[in-house]
């Protein structure tokens, strides 16, 4: 019989059921193979047990039997260890950030290691993995994930750091975000609407449009609206959309496509007055080049 013991602090059901799930290899390889658990001086404990004629320590089957747990393991970490340590290295290190604003950092954390999903960065985390967990299983029997993990991840966990670091920036930029369009929906909401609607469209040469509910267009110069600095653009939409503050404002394909990050603006600021058009006889006459100033 080979035999190993693995010690585990987190994710403890979770390892227990991905060993269980990974039993029926081993039957189909002739031998039986089995998970128990136990406390040991107050630690849960998985014991991983290979029985069969080749079952024996340093036998073909126990190598087989340890590079598949490598592999399981390997999943195990990168994947359900995560969380545990990530959570971690916030109470350490962002300590003063109250218990919902952690949650908040640990949910951007986790969608910056989704954008590393099957990315060099990693397989690169995955293969140190995978070296450390080969070198203590192939020499011992016993392994404290947690240990390994502390003592022979460093990499792993600066990347945790890392991305935690990352997290909290995002975090702050998107409070900031959120303080700045609680303070447009109020300005918004003291202002008297000065139209009832306005279409805002791009013209051939890249200018917006900005037109009322009869399509007669708002600037006098009949040129659209213009600025000097083609990254002002979206600012000054906003800036203008606020200021004019309209009942009801249609976006139409050219603009939220080419100006997402003011459309979202816009979208939080006015919610439900803010309409996204995708195709409509102002957006047909503008792609014929048809002249609509003074269009009514």
């Amino acid at each position: 019989m080979a035999q190993v013991v693995f010690a585990v602090k987190h994710g403890f059901s979770d390892l227990q059921k991905r060993l269980e799930e990974s039993m029926p290899f081993f039957h189909g390889e002739g031998f039986a193979a089995e998970i128990k658990e136990k406390d040991i001086d107050g630690w849960p404990h998985l014991i991983c047990s290979l029985y069969g004629q080749n079952g024996t320590p340093g036998s073909p089957s126990e190598q087989l039997y340890k590079t598949k747990l490598v592999d399981l393991l390997t999943s195990f970490i990168a994947g359900s260890q995560a969380g545990p340590y990530l959570n971690d290295i916030l109470r350490h290190n962002y300590f003063y950030f109250p218990r919902h604003e952690r949650q908040q950092i640990i949910n951007f954390a986790e969608k910056i290691m989704e954008k590393e999903n099957d990315g060099p960065k990693e397989q690169e985390i995955k293969n140190e993995i995978s070296v450390q967990l080969e070198s203590c299983l192939l020499e011992h029997d016993y392994l404290n994930i947690h240990g390994l993990i502390v003592f022979r991840l460093g990499k792993w966990l600066t990347y945790l750091r890392n991305c935690l670091d990352l997290a909290v920036d995002e975090f702050l930029m998107e409070k900031e975000y959120q303080e700045f369009i609680k303070l447009l929906k109020y300005f918004v909401q003291l202002q008297e609407p000065k139209v009832y609607q306005i279409h805002v469209t791009i013209d051939e040469q890249g200018n917006l449009l900005l037109f009322d509910q009869n399509h007669n267009i708002i600037d006098d110069s009949g040129n659209g609206v213009q600025w000097e600095n083609p990254g002002d653009k979206e600012d000054m939409l906003v800036s203008t959309l606020i200021t004019v503050a309209p009942q009801r404002i249609v976006l139409h394909k050219q603009v939220y496509v080419q100006y997402p990050k003011a459309t979202d603006t816009l979208k939080h600021v006015f919610e439900k007055r803010v309409m996204l058009c995708k195709r409509c006889k102002l957006c047909h006459d503008l792609s014929d080049n048809l002249n609509l100033k003074g269009k009514s």
